[in-house]
C-alpha cells in the first residue's frame, strides 16, 4: 500500500507540473516576445547610434578630401600659369632682341 501511495503522489505531483506548464507557457512566451521586441528596438537604436556616429567621421574625412583637392586644383593652376608666363617670356625676349637687332642694323639717314 505504501507503493500506491507514493505513486499516486508521483501522478499527482506529474499531474500538477503539467498543469502548471500549461498555464505558464502563454506567459512566458509573452515575456519572451516583448522581451525580444524591446531588446531588438534597443539593438537598432545603438546601430542606428553607431552608423550616424561613423556617417559623420567619414563626411568629415570626405569634406578634408574636398578642401584638399580644392588647395591642389589652385596650386596646379597657380603653377600652369606661372610656367606658361614662364615660357611664353623668352620668346617674348627672343623677339625683342631680334627687333632690336633688325633696327640696330638699319642705317641712320
Amino acid at each position: 500500500m505504501a507503493d500506491e501511495s507514493t505513486s499516486d503522489d508521483k501522478r499527482s505531483s506529474g499531474d500538477l507540473r503539467g498543469l502548471l506548464r500549461q498555464l505558464v507557457t502563454p506567459v512566458i512566451e509573452q515575456v519572451e516576445t516583448r522581451v525580444s521586441t524591446q531588446i531588438d528596438a534597443e539593438v537598432a537604436e545603438r546601430i542606428d547610434e553607431l552608423l550616424n556616429t561613423r556617417m559623420a567621421t567619414i563626411d568629415r574625412a570626405i569634406g578634408g578630401i574636398d578642401r584638399h583637392l580644392s588647395e591642389l586644383s589652385a596650386r596646379i593652376d597657380r603653377l600652369e600659369r606661372h610656367l606658361g608666363a614662364a615660357l611664353e617670356a623668352p620668346a617674348e625676349t627672343e623677339v625683342t632682341a631680334e627687333t632690336t637687332t633688325d633696327v640696330e642694323d638699319e642705317p641712320e639717314g
